[in-house]
């Protein structure tokens, strides 16, 4: 973003958009999660959401594993 207002979704704004636009996000999914901003319990674990392109799935994973990501704007 230009105006520096873009930030990773957290879980209530990544379900949010992927609920209102599956279909959309189905492509850009492809069967992966994505990072939010919620931590899972443990420091060193963080979600990743949207696995088997349904977005109510969420894993737990390290923070070092890759995994794609998107922004939101308020």
């Amino acid at each position: 973003s230009t105006n520096g207002t873009a930030h990773l979704c957290n879980n209530s704004e990544w379900f949010m958009a992927c609920d209102q636009h599956l279909p959309e996000m189905l492509g850009m999914l492809n069967g992966n999660v994505e990072w939010n901003t919620e931590f899972a319990g443990a420091e060193s674990r963080v979600v990743a959401s949207g696995r088997s392109n349904r977005c109510d799935l969420q894993e737990r994973r390290l923070r070092t594993d890759p995994a794609p990501y998107r922004c939101c704007y308020p």
